[in-house]
């Protein structure tokens, strides 16, 4: 298996199949690629279709899942992290030999005490929440780890700080990270 985070003069092969990414929690199997992938921001398929899946983010969590039978990439900003997509990609692959990957996201954001806050709050509690002089910081990352089993292996690197990755929350611009999962 083979996951490849495109950087962005790079384009991805035409053959990618991408959900059409709602910031939802809905995950959809890939079977001929003529699938109905609006209002999905996750996609899996059998190794044995060899289909390439893709994912585009700027600051939110691409996360690649994969096993010897199956893999799948998924978008998770604090809309999916909250309506339970990584749970929901986790209960699809729930071999103890699953390797996952997240590659580059903004690991730390701040947010405002309106219904972002709230959702987060009720399903974390306040444990992901850092205040500082009159600015509430939300540890994505942190959140993200809470979900995810031990082994998995993370990328390291904030979209915010390095350039030649995009950042909506940076640069405010339509520009977006790939991230394609093949075998």
């Amino acid at each position: 298996m083979q996951v490849k985070i495109l950087g962005l003069d790079e384009t991805p092969p035409d053959n990618v199949i991408f959900p059409q990414q709602t910031h939802s929690c809905n995950i959809t199997e890939v079977v001929s690629g003529e699938e109905n992938l609006s209002e999905c921001d996750g996609v899996w398929s059998l190794d044995s279709r060899a289909i390439p899946l893709g994912i585009k983010t700027a600051d939110c969590a691409p996360i690649a899942f994969f096993d010897s039978k199956k893999y799948g990439v998924l978008h998770c900003g604090w809309r999916g992290l909250v309506g339970g997509i990584i749970e929901n990609m986790l209960s699809i692959f729930d071999s103890p030999e699953t390797k996952i990957f997240v590659g580059p996201m903004l690991p730390l954001f701040e947010i405002q005490k309106d219904f972002c806050f709230e959702a987060i709050k009720k399903k974390f509690g306040d444990q992901f929440f850092i205040e500082q002089e009159k600015q509430i910081l939300f540890n994505f990352e942190s959140a993200l780890a809470s979900l995810l089993p031990p082994q998995t292996q993370w990328d390291g690197r904030s979209t915010s700080n390095e350039k030649d990755l995009a950042s909506w929350r940076r640069d405010q611009n339509s520009e977006r990270n790939v991230m394609v999962i093949y075998t």
